[in-house]
């Protein structure tokens, strides 16, 4: 099936930031609350998806005799990485389904969120994860490429001993800024490709890999509005970021007074509501980009015309 793709204006990409705030502010308790519940299931899944690695490094600091041919320490943060990386998909597609019905104006509870692992597409969506792991191999390949022939052994020393609580000096790179724009290109386009893909699986029904291609070929015709948006959430978070510092210091300051643990638990609602907020900005103007680059969905009237609610 031939996948239909609109070029939009750089303009869009602003439009897209703005509107998903709007479409939040119709029903914003839900949609704050889907995107901490999302937040909240990502850290369980990362939890007990960390506990054979954890049972393995407690093993091997308990006894010494086990002489395990690698490194129990990579098994605790590989295996929540790679659970979250085919996990994730699931949920994401709840958070734009979320957003989907309440801009179309459709009932809709906080349970959206599992609508991914509806419809028979569970295992498509998840298949999607393999993106981020095509993204994380060339990575490494550009990475040795303009690292430098010790960069990447360097770098593994350098994390293992954070890891130790021992700080040495982080690695320099042979070609540091061509591994940068290398990064940063890399991460651009395995972020659209991945997001895309899912709504488009998950809306459309389509291929994961025919999604995939789609989305890398969107991103590179709708490059210019998908920068400026990328930049507008930027500089909107770092604005926000500094509000909410100054705002909820304050706060924190004042309940500290009270009690200590009250200062705590206000600090982790302030962190916990910039986290949903910025979740808001950026899966809304995913779901907004979406409909507007993949989909003929039109954006619904504010108020039916006046000859429509005479025929009603």
């Amino acid at each position: 099936m031939q996948i239909s793709i609109h070029t939009v204006p750089a303009s869009k990409g602003l439009n897209w930031i703005t509107q998903s705030l709007d479409v939040a502010g119709r029903r914003p308790a839900l949609v704050l609350s889907t995107m901490l519940l999302g937040l909240f299931l990502l850290l369980v899944v990362a939890l007990f998806a960390a506990i054979p690695g954890a049972v393995l490094v407690a093993m091997a600091g308990a006894d010494n005799a086990h002489d395990l041919p690698f490194s129990p320490i990579w098994v605790l943060m590989a295996l929540p990485v790679l659970t979250i990386i085919f996990v994730q998909p699931l949920l994401f597609a709840g958070m734009l389904h979320v957003f989907r019905e309440v801009d179309a104006g459709r009932p809709v509870g906080i349970m959206g969120i599992l609508a991914g692992l509806a419809g028979g597409q569970a295992m498509a969506l998840a298949s999607i994860g393999l993106v981020q792991l095509a993204a994380s191999a060339l990575n490494v390949l550009f990475t040795r490429l303009f690292g430098g022939a010790e960069y990447m052994a360097q770098y593994s020393n350098y994390v293992a001993s954070a890891l130790k609580g021992v700080m040495v000096a982080p690695p320099v790179a042979e070609h540091e800024a061509l591994m940068f724009l290398s990064g940063l290109a890399i991460g651009f386009f395995a972020f659209t490709a991945q997001m895309y893909a899912i709504a488009q699986v998950q809306f459309q029904r389509r291929e994961p890999l025919a999604a995939v291609i789609a989305s890398l070929i969107a991103s590179v015709r709708n490059v210019l509005p998908l920068t400026v948006a990328g930049l507008v959430m930027a500089v909107g978070m770092f604005a926000g970021i500094i509000v909410l510092m100054l705002a909820g210091g304050l706060l924190v300051m004042i309940a500290s007074f009270i009690a200590k643990a009250l200062g705590s638990l206000v600090a982790l609602l302030v962190g916990l509501f910039a986290m949903a907020l910025v979740f808001t900005l950026m899966f809304g103007g995913i779901y907004l980009s979406w409909r507007d680059m993949f989909s003929d969905e039109q954006p619904p009237a504010s108020e039916p015309p006046p000859q429509v609610q005479a025929e009603m």
